[in-house]
């Protein structure tokens, strides 16, 4: 019997419980990859790992990763991810004294 004809057996997720709520339903979904860049297959993941390794400019991402380099539509999404990735300004431990404070 084709798979077309019968609906149970085609697996999107409905029937699995993946969308079912409960505790664990954020975790699913957090550490679910998304493919941001169909062309080269670069994955969400890759695009975090590369900001954790200090990739910054949508170009860097590019030539690491070779997402954006065919097409361009994932280009939005990419920047996206990537600057959602980016960690967190550190304050300085030691506050800049201005002149004024200073004699």
């Amino acid at each position: 019997m084709a798979v077309w004809a019968n609906p149970s057996r085609i697996d999107n997720h409905s029937h699995s419980g993946w969308n079912s709520p409960g505790p664990f339903r954020a975790r699913r979904i957090a550490t679910a990859t998304v493919y941001v860049c169909i062309c080269n297959g670069v994955t969400d993941r890759q695009i975090r790992e590369a900001a954790s390794a200090g990739c910054t400019t949508m170009a860097e991402l590019t030539m690491r990763t070779g997402a954006g380099a065919n097409c361009g539509s994932c280009l939005d999404m990419a920047m996206d991810v990537l600057q959602a990735a980016q960690p967190a300004p550190r304050e300085s431990v030691f506050p800049i004294i201005g002149l004024s404070h200073a004699a």
